[in-house]
């Protein structure tokens, strides 16, 4: 018995020895977790987890302001040649996987959208400010308001008014009488155009300072009935830029694109890594929405239920790409319309190799020659042919 309790004591004294501030503070190290938020200024542009820095392709597309947790700071990626080439930092996100379910993810994230709390509060309170100095700027060319005299304002709202000799005439605020002109509405809209452009001037002739392609989110406020205007970077300085009223819209865009491939995926998530949904063959028709710089949304069937999932943008195009097919009827006709009552341009016998572009559901776009000079765009059933 007294040799227990020796050894007893013997680890009491040990334990007592260590300072408990030295136990504390290893036991919160153990504990806390660094936690940081990934941020972007432009909703545009894409924040990627990758599992290497030196992957081209990326693990997942985080959402802004992900919550993740700091593992490792700062690696760099010292080949300038790649185009991943800013400083990263590894860290690790929940995330839904393929069945729904959250799983934690590792891997590295530039460390540019990375943020504190405090820092990324700082962030967006600089944000708001040089937002209200571009508005003031807007507003700032519009005429000021028009204050009128005491006597403008009497033969205005009477001239046959005649003051007393000794009746003090009351005096008017210039508050009352000036209007305030309020800051410019701001609308969230989307690009309308395959190209929309944003010019420096609400002119036509003015400089291009660049493109938004269809679909592409726009916050604009209105100039006049033929322009609006918009925040653009020009030499990372915030400026106004002007957009043809025309080419944006408040509704997105649903854009009618083409697969350019024979094995086109539709993936679960923006991720080339996520689960493939479908795949669609060269020259498929794929409706889409804009979701981000890199990815498209789709939303289609499968097995008869709805389903959303993402192409990848260069996966697509708004023109068809040409594609090869077999004539399977003979003759198989080439109509100026899609109608077969329409006019013959002309016949390729059954089994004549046939260049096509896709142009809706049934029919096929065809470049034809016309007694073997002038060329004619036509059309043909695509019941008519059949893969090469």
């Amino acid at each position: 018995m007294n040799k227990v309790m020796m050894v007893l004591l013997a680890i009491l004294l040990f334990f007592s020895s260590i300072p408990f501030d030295v136990i504390a503070e290893e036991h919160k190290g153990q504990e806390e977790k660094e936690i940081r938020i990934v941020y972007t200024t432009d909703d545009t542009d894409p924040i990627y987890l990758y599992e290497n820095i030196t992957d081209e392709e990326a693990l997942l597309e985080l959402d802004n302001e992900t919550i993740v947790e700091l593992v490792e700071e700062s690696h760099e990626l010292h080949e300038q040649e790649d185009s991943l080439h800013h400083p990263f930092v590894f860290v690790k996100v929940e995330q839904e996987n393929d069945e729904n379910e959250l799983e934690m993810y590792e891997g590295y994230v530039e460390e540019q959208y990375i943020f504190t709390e405090e820092d990324l509060s700082t962030l967006k309170q600089t944000e708001e400010k040089e937002t209200d100095e571009v508005e003031d700027e807007i507003v700032s060319g519009e005429e000021e308001p028009t204050i009128e005299t005491e006597e403008e304002i009497i033969n205005e709202e009477d001239e046959t008014f005649i003051a007393k000799e000794n009746e003090a005439i009351p005096p008017v605020s210039p508050k009352k009488r000036a209007v305030q002109k309020a800051a410019p509405k701001m609308i969230k809209g989307y690009a309308a155009k395959k190209k929309t452009i944003i010019y420096e001037a609400a002119n036509n002739n003015a400089k291009k300072w660049m493109t938004k392609s269809i679909g592409q989110p726009i916050t604009y406020s209105t100039y006049n009935d033929q322009w609006v205007q918009t925040k653009v970077k020009i030499n990372n300085k915030e400026v106004v830029g002007y957009i043809k009223a025309k080419d944006v819209t408040i509704e997105q865009p649903i854009i009618t694109g083409y697969a350019l491939t024979n094995d086109t995926k539709l993936y679960k998530s923006k991720s080339k890594k996520s689960k493939v949904l479908k795949t669609y063959k060269k020259s498929a028709i794929i409706t889409y929405t804009y979701s981000s710089k890199n990815w498209f949304k789709v939303t289609t069937k499968i097995n008869g239920k709805n389903v959303t999932g993402y192409v990848h943008t260069k996966d697509v195009a708004m023109t068809a790409p040409k594609v090869t097919r077999h004539a399977i009827k003979n003759p198989t006709k080439v109509y100026d319309k899609r109608n077969r009552n329409g006019k013959v341009l002309k016949k390729f016998s059954k089994g004549a190799v046939v260049t096509v572009q896709n142009s809706t559901k049934n029919w096929y776009r065809v470049t034809v020659k016309i007694d073997g000079k002038n060329k004619a765009v036509g059309l043909i059933a695509q019941e008519s042919i059949k893969m090469h």
